[in-house]
C-alpha cells in the first residue's frame, strides 16, 4: 500500500509539472511559452560573473534548471553552468547530468517497483506455512519422548504349589525404552492394559484373554465364615490387576500360561483363572504348538509382539520361544 501510494504521488507530480501554464518573462514581458510557428522564443541572458551558474526560481520543481529561460536564475558562485538538454522531461534532463555538475537539490527519478505491491495474501501464505511447520515440529518434539515398549521371554517359574504339586508358569517381559536425548522428556507407560490371542495349528483362534500383570495382587480376600477361613475372589482387585504404570528403562511381567505337572493341558493364566480353580476352560491349551499374539496399549499408542507356545507331553518342554517372523 505504501509503495502504491508513492507511485501515485509520484504521477500527481510528473502530470503538474507537464501540464503548467505558460510563465512571462517578468524583466522583457515575454511569453515563455513556444511561439505559433514551433521556435523557441528570443530572451535576453542577464550579464553574470565567469564561473557562476544560475539556479531555476521559478521552476515547480526545486533544483531543476528550466530548459530555455535563463531570466530568473541566481547566481552561486564556484558552481560551473550546465547547459539543459533539448528534452525538457525531468527524467531525461537529470540523466544527462554529471557527477561534478548536478544541480542543488536535484530530486532523483523514482527507482523502479518490482514484484507486487498489494501482496497481503503473500503474507498469509507465509503465516500458515510457519504456523504448519511449527504445529508439524511441536508433534514431532512430543513424540520423541513416548513410552516405547519392548517384548522378551522372561524366566519361568517352576516350583511346587500348595495343594496343586508342581506347576510351570509361564511369562513374557515388558520394557519401557523412550529414545534418550538430552532435550527431551522421557515418558511413564501409564496405564498399560492388552490382551493375548492363542491360535492352535488349525488357524483356530481363542477368545482374546485379558492381561494379568503378574506383580499386581492376586484378586483374593480371605473371609471368616462359621468359624473358617474362606477365599474369595475379590472382583475389584482383577480389574486393578489388569493395569499398570511402566516407568523409563523399567520392566514387568505378564502372565501367559499355566500347566501343572498333573495334567497334560495348559491353560492361559489371567484373573479370571482364580474363579476356575486354575483352569479357566475357555483357555485351555491342549498338547501341541500355539501362536501367541501380545497387544499392549498405553495412551493412545498400540504395541504387539508374536511368541510360539509349546506344549508338548513333557512338563520341562512346556516353553515360549520367539516367532521366526521376530528373529
Amino acid at each position: 500500500m505504501r509503495r502504491l501510494t508513492l507511485m501515485l504521488m509520484a504521477s500527481v507530480l510528473v502530470a503538474c509539472s507537464s501540464n503548467a501554464p505558460a510563465t512571462v518573462d517578468q524583466a522583457s514581458g515575454n511569453s515563455l511559452s513556444d511561439s505559433a510557428d514551433g521556435s523557441a522564443p528570443s530572451r535576453s541572458s542577464p550579464e553574470r560573473p565567469q564561473g557562476h551558474t544560475l539556479l531555476d526560481t521559478t521552476s515547480d520543481i526545486p533544483g531543476v534548471l528550466a530548459p530555455e529561460d535563463k531570466s530568473h536564475f541566481i547566481d552561486q558562485p564556484g558552481v560551473t553552468e550546465h547547459t539543459p538538454p533539448a528534452d525538457t522531461s525531468v527524467a531525461a534532463h537529470n540523466e544527462t547530468l554529471q557527477d561534478g555538475n548536478r544541480p542543488l537539490d536535484v530530486i532523483p527519478d523514482d527507482p523502479p517497483i518490482d514484484g507486487c505491491v498489494n501482496c497481503w495474501w503473500w503474507d498469509v501464505l507465509l503465516s500458515l506455512l510457519s504456523t504448519a511447520i511449527g504445529a508439524f515440529a511441536a508433534i514431532w518434539y512430543e513424540g520423541l519422548g513416548h513410552p516405547r515398549l519392548f517384548f522378551s521371554i522372561a524366566e519361568v517359574s517352576d516350583a511346587p504349589r500348595p495343594g496343586r504339586g508342581r506347576a510351570r508358569f509361564l511369562y513374557v517381559a515388558v520394557q519401557n525404552i523412550p529414545r534418550t536425548l538430552w532435550f527431551i522428556s522421557r515418558r511413564t507407560a501409564y496405564a498399560c492394559e492388552g490382551t493375548i490371542h492363542f491360535v492352535d495349528q488349525a488357524g483356530n483362534t481363542y477368545k482374546p484373554m485379558p492381561i494379568r500383570w503378574s506383580g499386581n495382587p492376586e484378586p483374593l480376600k480371605s473371609e471368616i465364615s462359621d468359624g473358617r477361613v474362606v477365599t474369595l475372589l475379590d472382583r475389584g482387585l482383577m480389574a486393578l490387576s489388569r493395569t499398570a504404570d511402566i516407568p523409563p528403562d523399567k520392566s514387568k511381567t505378564i502372565d501367559v500360561a499355566m500347566r501343572l505337572a498333573s495334567s497334560s493341558s495348559a491353560y492361559g493364566w489371567t484373573d479370571e483363572s482364580y474363579a476356575h480353580n486354575w483352569s479357566h476352560p475357555e483357555f485351555a491349551l491342549p498338547q501341541g504348538t500355539y501362536t501367541v499374539h501380545i497387544e499392549i496399549a498405553t495412551g493412545d499408542r498400540v504395541f504387539q509382539h508374536t511368541l510360539v507356545l509349546e506344549n508338548p507331553d513333557s512338563l520341562d518342554g512346556f516353553a515360549l520361544h520367539e516367532s521366526k517372523s521376530h528373529n
